[in-house]
């Protein structure tokens, strides 16, 4: 049996997770929360950083201050959270195509969605896999609009020498248990704008009180100031995390090793254009956090995942296009819309990726795949 995935274990996490009860502060803001915070300074070289109980609620951060009428454009291949975060804030979420080759928002289709309305652009880094910020930083130049990362996936990763996350005016990561490293279930918000803006987003974060100044000795009790809600990572969740951050560099090592094993492995089908193969532009330096390839049709596809379920290897495809659900319906979008993302869902792959898998097994997947396509 070959999962598709399984949760990293770092060495010392039990050994965090013990000290932080015996500490006795569980809840957020606590001593591990502050170097969780300290770790993703150091790889992002961004100050302002809060941690949250996933990435959906730190993107709600991000989107919080849209007003009645604006909108904020994102791809159509992509998880909901965006846009819910857009319609939770009164926005309205603008779906846009992708580009077939990286399965990331094509700045080229973007442009054609600006309008004086657009208040931000909403970037998803498909499988860690940075999108064309240098062509997203011109638009924004052109047009004026605020950039927000979306780089669940992208926690390692970077457009060029930039890591994702710090690329834009707000960011969030996920540290889901899917991901790289994890706790289970948490998540960063990451701002570059000023302090001014920032102390906004500590005090909603934190059911709209300057709790934030009470702990740092600020204040003498703290007030409620606007509003908010309860945006907290856990300090135990926090402890896991910082042993799995402690690791990051030799995971995504790992990692990117197996997706070159992959690559290796699928080299004669992709020769042969029997499938095709990630796209990896050169401006993008990925963390190995998917690892997929897209069919020739949707009947490949069928076929394919067939095969290796009989042999026990877990694989899986991925979004179904937010246009294609009732709220996209809701929208106004139908089927045919973005007949790119459409074209990805169909035929869009994930075979097995984590850091315990091995040589042998990427062999046997690859083994596998070989024999159905011929």
């Amino acid at each position: 049996m070959i999962p598709l995935y399984l949760p990293y274990r770092s060495p010392r996490q039990q050994d965090y997770l013990s000290d932080a009860q015996e500490r006795g502060m569980l809840q957020g803001d606590g001593p591990y929360s502050r170097l969780v915070c300290q770790r993703l300074r150091e790889l992002t070289g961004l100050l302002q950083i809060l941690l949250t109980p996933s990435a959906s609620h730190a993107l709600e951060l991000a989107l919080w201050d849209l007003q009645p009428g604006d909108e904020v454009i994102l791809p159509a291949y992509n998880f909901p959270s965006a846009a819910n975060a857009v319609l939770r804030a009164g926005g309205k979420p603008v779906l846009c195509d992708i580009d077939p080759s990286t399965q990331n928002i094509s700045p080229h289709k973007a442009e054609t969605l600006i309008n004086p309305r657009t208040r931000a652009i909403c970037l998803t880094h498909y499988a860690g896999i940075s999108c064309d910020m240098k062509a997203f930083w011109e638009l924004q130049k052109a047009y004026g609009f605020l950039l927000v990362e979306d780089a669940a996936q992208g926690v390692g990763a970077s457009y060029e020498e930039i890591p994702l996350g710090a690329a834009g005016d707000r960011a969030c990561y996920s540290f889901h248990a899917t991901k790289n490293v994890h706790c289970g279930e948490g998540g960063a918000y990451l701002q570059r704008e000023d302090a001014e803006s920032f102390e906004q987003m500590q005090m909603r974060r934190d059911k709209g009180t300057n709790r934030h100044q009470f702990l740092a000795g600020e204040r003498a009790r703290y007030t409620w100031e606007c509003t908010g809600s309860s945006h907290l990572l856990s300090d135990l969740n926090a402890a896991l995390l910082l042993a799995q951050l402690e690791n990051l560099e030799e995971v995504t090592r790992q990692r990117l090793k197996l997706c070159a094993a992959y690559d290796t492995g699928l080299a004669s089908a992709f020769a042969r254009e029997r499938l095709y193969p990630m796209g990896i532009p050169p401006y993008a330096r990925g963390n190995g956090h998917l690892y997929y390839i897209r069919c020739r049709s949707p009947r490949q596809l069928q076929e394919l995942q067939e095969a290796l379920a009989s042999r026990g290897i877990g694989c899986a495809t991925h979004f179904v296009p937010l246009h294609l659900g009732s709220m996209g319906r809701a929208l106004g979008y139908r089927q045919g819309d973005f007949p790119a993302s459409e074209q990805t869902t169909e035929t869009l792959l994930r075979l097995p990726l984590y850091h315990t898998l091995e040589q042998s097994q990427v062999n046997l997947v690859c083994e596998t795949i070989e024999k159905v396509i011929g």
